[in-house]
């Protein structure tokens, strides 16, 4: 296995890490805000950047931006598998 391939499994690896956490009791309410929203979500990603997207999607509910701006990271990770089409709406427990 060449260091590109080896890169790309460690991504996937954090990747599938960063889902199973997005999908435990503790992220309900953010995991419900990506479910009802997930095209429009999908969508400012597309257009906006995985990063930037995130002040968009706190805007999308108004009672959980704080919550959505503090979880900057995480999400940051989860919309990295949403453009790169690893995370699907199924894939959100």
């Amino acid at each position: 296995m060449n260091y590109e391939e080896e890169f790309k499994r460690q991504l996937r690896n954090n990747l599938n890490k960063t889902l199973e956490e997005f999908n435990t009791e503790k992220y309900d309410s953010l995991r419900e805000l990506y479910k009802i929203n997930f095209s429009k979500i999908e969508n400012l990603i597309n257009s906006e950047g995985v990063k930037i997207s995130i002040e968009s999607i706190s805007y999308l509910d108004k009672n959980l931006s704080k919550y959505v701006l503090d979880n900057f990271m995480l999400l940051q990770e989860i919309n990295r598998g949403i453009k790169e089409k690893h995370i699907t709406k199924n894939s959100l427990k």
